[in-house]
C-alpha cells in the first residue's frame, strides 16, 4: 500500500473537498459549444493556393533584382525579369479572381432565378426560411404559401419578367428586379401599392404625335359682263383655288391605340381664290346713224393695201374687204371698223398672223397719206 492510498484512506474528508473543487471549475453539462463551421475545400484550395504564389512571387521578385543588377548590359535577361514579374502578377490576379468567386457562391445575394420571358422564382434568404417553415396543411391547399406571390411585368414592347416575392412594395421589387422605365413607360399600378396577392403589373408603352385635319374652304366665282367675246360664251380668266382650313391635335397613343386627341390650334393655312369668268354679252354700235348689235368686238394692229385683183375668198380687192387670220375672223364675218365703215372679212395675207387686219383703200383715198399702221377696233356684227 503507497502514500496515496494511505492518505485516501486516511483523509476522506479531504478527498471529497478536492472532487468538489473540480466539479466546480468544469463547465456546465448543459453548455455545449457551437461548432466552428467548416470552411469549404475548394476555399481553402483557393485560399492556399494564393499564399504559395505570394511566396513563388517574393522570390521571383528578389531573383529579378539580382538578376537585373547582374545583367543590366543584357537585354535578353532584362526581358526574362521584366516577364517573370508580368507571370507573377497574372498568377496573382487570377488567384484572386477565382477565390472570389468561389467565395461569392457560398454567400446568398438575396435573390435567386429570374429570368426575362420566363417562368421561374427568385427567392431571398427570409423568403427561403419562411418557405421551409410553412405547413404541410398550408401547402396542401394553395399553388403557393401564404406570402408567396407570383408576379409577372407585362411589358407591350420587350419580354416579359415573371418572379415568385413576399410582400413588398411594387417599386422595390422593380430594384431587385434591375427594372427601369423609360420616357416611353407607363405603369398602371401605383408604385408604393404592396403585392398581396398573384399579379400582373401591366407596363404600357405611350407615344405622342401631331395630327393635322384639313378643311377645305370653297372659293367664289365672278362673272363679268365683257362685249370682247361672242355673245353667250364665257371664258375663265382666272381659275378658282380651295382655301384650306387646318386643325393641329395633340394625340396620345397607348400601345399604339390613339387613347386621346386634343385640339391644340386652329388656324388658316391658305385663303381661297375666286375665279373669274367673263360672259360674252355683246352690244350696239352706230353704223351710219343707225344703231347694229354685234356679238364681241376686237381691238387689232392694221395696216392697209392697195385695191387691185381677187381676195382669197374670190371677192374682189376693193374698199368692201379687209385681209384677216381665219383663224380669228372667220372668212366671211362682217366688221364695223369706226373710221373705216362697213367691211366683210374676204382676204388673207402671208403676214396677216393673230390680231392684225390689213385694211384695202383705192389709191385715191385720202387715208393712205397718213394712215401707216394703227391700233383699231373692229366689231363683229351679227
Amino acid at each position: 500500500m503507497n502514500r496515496h492510498t494511505e492518505e485516501r484512506i486516511i483523509n476522506p474528508t479531504k478527498e471529497a473537498e478536492n472532487m468538489e473543487q473540480v466539479r466546480r471549475s468544469a463547465p456546465p453539462a448543459h453548455v455545449v459549444k457551437k461548432k466552428k463551421k467548416k470552411a469549404s475545400p475548394v476555399l481553402s484550395f483557393f485560399k492556399t493556393a494564393g499564399i504559395l504564389v505570394l511566396c513563388v512571387f517574393e522570390e521571383l521578385f528578389d531573383s529579378a533584382k539580382k538578376t537585373f543588377k547582374k545583367a543590366k548590359e543584357s537585354s535578353l535577361a532584362l526581358k526574362m525579369t521584366v516577364a517573370s514579374v508580368l507571370f507573377s502578377f497574372i498568377c496573382i490576379g487570377l488567384v484572386i479572381s477565382l477565390t472570389m468567386m468561389v467565395h461569392g457562391e457560398t454567400e446568398n445575394t438575396g435573390i435567386s432565378d429570374c429570368v426575362i420571358g420566363a417562368k421561374k422564382h427568385i427567392f431571398t434568404e427570409e423568403d427561403a426560411e419562411t418557405y421551409s417553415q410553412d405547413s404541410d396543411e398550408s401547402k396542401e391547399n394553395a399553388a403557393l404559401p401564404e406570402g408567396r406571390y407570383t408576379v409577372t411585368f407585362d411589358f407591350y414592347t420587350k419580354n416579359d419578367v415573371t418572379c415568385v416575392t413576399g410582400t413588398r412594395a411594387v417599386i422595390d421589387l422593380m430594384e431587385m428586379l434591375g427594372i427601369s422605365l423609360s420616357n416611353t413607360d407607363v405603369i398602371r399600378e401605383n408604385l408604393s401599392d404592396k403585392i398581396t396577392k398573384d399579379t400582373v403589373i401591366h407596363i404600357d408603352e405611350i407615344s405622342y404625335s401631331t395630327d393635322y385635319v384639313y378643311t377645305s374652304i370653297p372659293y367664289e366665282t365672278t362673272y363679268y359682263e365683257v362685249q370682247n367675246i361672242p355673245k353667250g360664251t364665257e371664258k375663265t380668266e382666272r381659275r378658282g383655288v380651295e382655301g384650306k382650313e387646318t386643325e393641329e391635335y395633340a394625340v396620345t397613343y397607348i400601345n399604339g391605340v390613339e387613347k386621346k386627341r386634343e385640339l391644340v390650334r386652329e388656324y388658316t393655312s391658305s385663303y381661297p381664290v375666286s375665279a373669274v369668268i367673263h360672259k360674252g354679252v355683246g352690244g350696239y354700235v352706230t353704223v351710219n346713224g343707225a344703231a347694229r348689235s354685234f356679238s364681241y368686238y376686237i381691238d387689232c394692229d392694221s395696216t392697209f393695201y392697195y385695191a387691185g385683183g381677187t381676195t382669197a375668198s374670190g371677192l374682189p380687192a376693193d374698199e368692201n374687204v379687209v385681209a384677216v387670220d381665219p383663224r380669228v375672223i372667220p372668212l366671211g364675218t362682217n366688221l364695223y371698223i369706226p373710221g373705216i365703215g362697213n367691211r366683210v372679212a374676204a382676204d388673207t395675207g402671208g403676214a396677216i398672223k393673230g390680231n392684225i387686219i390689213d385694211i384695202c383703200f383705192d389709191r385715191s383715198n385720202p387715208l393712205t397719206a397718213t394712215y401707216g399702221r394703227r391700233w383699231v377696233r373692229v366689231y363683229i356684227l351679227d
